[in-house]
């Protein structure tokens, strides 16, 4: 059991030397009903060596936070969305920023950087896979929503997300293999009583989408068949 403070913590990442633990605190719950039971994340790093806990970068206050995942010593790719600490409305941020919701965030860094990948717009989720790809979720303009391979110059390869669900995918995940990605989707729909979500997998070299059984048949909704 780690010496971190109990509380409204989420999405640990370990750092590439095994020294460092990165994970989103959450500062507000939200009243019963709503959509979302945890507002205001910030990014913090607990020290295995040293036991110190620290806010890794500074108080942005997201409203959601989801993935991170450490590029280096001391920086994280992270998904998050509407930080609160900007001196405009969230619509005006959005607007201007494409509504990307993935940052990169060095150790340190106080001032919060523009969301990464302007060119990809509506940027939802980012993973890093093996040998440092990074691939997104996004819709990059005109093919709609994508998983999409970037490359140091930018857009490497993109592939179009077919219709799957009712309510589309929502995370996408690398693997240590080159020939997989992973993926999440509700798989029961959104306006149900419950969450529900299901996993699947995208075959990168026959560009096959299919679904991993691991859920209760009464409980998960099968993947519709691609067009």
């Amino acid at each position: 059991m780690l010496p971190i403070p109990k509380g409204f913590v989420k999405r640990p990442a370990m750092s590439p030397d095994g020294t460092k633990v990165a994970y989103w605190r959450a500062a507000t719950t939200r009243p019963p009903g709503a959509r979302t039971w945890l507002a205001d994340f910030d990014l913090w790093e607990f020290d295995l060596a040293s036991g110190e806990n620290r806010l890794f970068a500074g108080e942005h206050r997201f409203f959601l936070a989801n993935g991170v995942q450490y590029t280096s010593s001391d920086e994280v790719l992270v998904n998050a969305d509407s930080p609160t600490s900007i001196p405009m409305s969230i619509f005006e941020y959005h607007a201007k920023y494409g509504y990307n919701q993935v940052y990169f965030l060095k150790r340190g860094m106080r001032q919060l950087p523009p969301p990464a990948y302007a060119e990809v717009k509506s940027v939802r989720a980012a993973a890093i896979a093996n040998k440092n790809r990074i691939y997104l979720l996004g819709e990059p303009p005109p093919h709609g929503i994508s998983i999409v391979e970037m490359a140091e110059n930018g857009v490497k390869q993109r592939w179009r997300v077919p219709y799957l669900t009712r309510d589309g995918i929502s995370s996408v995940f690398g693997s240590p293999r080159e020939a997989y990605l992973l993926f999440t989707y509700p798989s029961v729909p959104l306006r149900s009583s419950g969450p529900a979500t299901g996993i699947g997998m995208f075959d990168l070299q026959e560009k096959r989408w299919f679904p991993i059984s691991i859920q209760q048949p009464e409980v998960a909704l099968p993947l519709m068949p691609e067009k």
